[in-house]
């Protein structure tokens, strides 16, 4: 089944509304344009990773939020990452733009470092479990209640990302989805 043309369609009530915008649902991966790895499971320290959304020339993507989220066996714990993870460097979120990167947690503010950290930068989180099986903890950052879209543009190389540089390798999962639409 394909999709249909989202830069074709047009709601109902089109004269009221507009034309639709072309959705972005896409996990954030090593590459940027949905071709690189997208599991943020591995060991980064010494070799940092990027997982980020990237457009191409003459794409510009609108960002409205990134949801996070980690699977992990055993007991999720506050004051570690999933169930005990150390973290040194933690999840370091950033935009750049013409090579410059900007981190969100930066002037003195610590990085994520552990899940209760998470709950404070996103705000929206849930610890989900069902029956005996590993936990789930999903966190939505929303930056539309902040008031904006984050306005990716290809033309300049912007990219929104998390930079990694820990050992992640004991999660079963660790993925960040990003939503928006394409501009």
């Amino acid at each position: 089944m394909s999709l249909p043309n989202y830069d074709s369609l047009t709601a109902p009530n089109h004269h009221k509304i507009g034309p639709q915008k072309r959705p972005l649902f896409r996990y954030a991966d090593t590459v940027g344009d949905g071709t690189g790895n997208p599991d943020a499971i591995g060991d980064y320290e010494g070799n940092p990773t990027d997982f980020k959304i990237k457009p191409n020339p003459g794409e510009i993507i609108r960002l409205a939020r990134a949801i996070l989220l980690v699977e992990d066996s055993g007991s999720f714990d506050s004051g570690f990452y999933g169930n005990g993870l150390t973290l040194t460097n933690g999840l370091r979120p950033y935009f750049q733009t013409n090579g410059v990167r900007r981190y969100f947690v930066s002037g003195g503010q610590p990085p994520i470092l552990t899940s209760g950290d998470v709950a404070g930068f996103c705000h929206d989180l849930e610890l989900r479990t069902w029956g005996a099986g590993n936990q789930f903890l999903t966190a939505r950052w929303t930056f539309t209640k902040a008031g904006i879209y984050f306005r990716v543009v290809g033309d300049t190389e912007d990219e929104f990302g998390i930079e990694l540089s820990d050992d992640f390798s004991g999660l079963e999962k660790h993925r960040f989805m990003m939503q928006g639409y394409y501009e």
